[in-house]
């Protein structure tokens, strides 16, 4: 009895032991593929944010390029577009100067922050005439290196400690119909700035 009770036990048991690895590796091919599952979704899902990515990127070059500025496109470039650059300067009834021409230029170029600032302050005593022009004539280019700085950085003054100059401002300030004294002393006024880090970036 005790011989037949162990020969049936035995071959019971491998039974239940191979049924319970078979269970575990049933269970284990559940998770990877689960895993698998998850992971294809999940480089799906990339791939496809990627693709948007470029879509939205490819718009803007686009967009950007149909108003003559390239995207990413380097400072200096940027730069020497602005003797070339078309618009009027006219005088607003809060006696602001504005632009009417393509503003997208000097928004580029003010992106560039501190390197612009600096760039724009050498060219800002360039006394050869631009494109562009205030009551029919045309603006210096200096003046044009101003009209972006100006959109980029400014300097805090106090109109009291002008008072008694000609012109009633700090000469780092110029009007379109600036003079070539007029834009070199202001590069001179920026350099003086610049050097001692006294401006913010607008």
């Amino acid at each position: 009895m005790t011989l037949q009770l162990y020969s049936q036990l035995s071959r019971l048991r491998p039974r239940r032991y191979h049924s319970i690895f078979a269970g575990a590796s049933r269970a284990g091919m559940s998770v990877v593929l689960i895993g698998c599952a998850v992971l294809a979704c999940s480089e799906s899902g990339g791939r496809q944010g990627s693709g948007a990515q470029q879509n939205a990127q490819q718009a803007f070059d686009t967009s950007a390029g149909r108003r003559g500025v390239t995207a990413r496109e380097p400072l200096r470039a940027l730069i020497s577009k602005l003797p070339s650059l078309a618009g009027t300067f006219e005088q607003s009834s809060l006696g602001h100067w504005e632009f009417s021409g393509d503003t997208q230029l000097f928004r580029a170029i003010a992106e560039y922050g501190d390197s612009a600032v600096a760039r724009l302050v050498e060219c800002l005593g360039d006394t050869t005439r631009a494109t562009a022009t205030v009551e029919g004539r045309r603006v210096l280019v200096g003046y044009m290196c101003y009209a972006a700085l100006d959109r980029t950085a400014y300097h805090e003054w106090d109109p009291a400690d002008f008072r008694a100059t000609k012109s009633k401002r700090w000469p780092g300030v110029l009007d379109p119909a600036a003079a070539p004294r007029d834009v070199r002393a202001a590069q001179k006024t920026w350099k003086d700035v610049v050097a001692h880090k006294e401006y913010s970036l607008s």
